[in-house]
């Protein structure tokens, strides 16, 4: 951007995310270095500002951090998960290991559709809760890292009366 007075970085813990970090380097050179940062994938994008004015943001470039050893596969599926129901309200479970930057949960209206909803869960998580609207669900879960994403977990028929 012509007339660009600094440059602000979004890094996310997913594609086109900001959920991460919003930083305004307070300065119009074009490199920027972030100490400190944690082991994960990150995506980032970066707009010009032209006073308050932002541009148009970047393309997004996935940046990996980790301690200089790269992974050599991808995590492997979820297992174990089940679910638990009360009048609408479901609580699923499941199990991961290994190194996770995320948790995508899929639910479908037929076996392997994840048309009903797909979302993305902090790597840590290990259970999702919600108030479900009435229908039958089939869920599975899978794990994502730097190497790619794990084949699904056991899929499981969830009844919401």
């Amino acid at each position: 951007m012509s007339g660009a007075t600094q440059y602000r970085l979004a890094a996310g813990s997913r594609a086109a995310a900001g959920d991460l970090a919003v930083i305004d380097t307070g300065s119009t050179q074009t490199s920027f270095v972030a100490t400190g940062v944690g082991d994960g994938v990150y995506y980032v994008r970066v707009r010009a500002l032209a006073g308050a004015t932002p541009s148009a943001e970047s393309n997004e470039v996935v940046v990996t951090v980790n301690g200089g050893s790269a992974c050599t596969a991808a995590p492997a599926a979820p297992a174990g998960l089940s679910a638990t129901l009360s009048g609408r309200f479901v609580s699923l479970n499941w199990n991961a290991s290994g190194t996770i930057t995320s948790i995508s949960l899929e639910a479908g209206f037929s076996a392997g559709a994840s048309n009903a909803a797909v979302i993305m869960l902090d790597p840590a998580a290990r259970t999702f809760s919600t108030n479900a609207p009435p229908g039958t669900y089939y869920v599975r879960v899978r794990a994502t890292n730097a190497c790619g994403t794990s084949g699904p977990s056991n899929e499981i028929l969830v009844i919401v009366p």
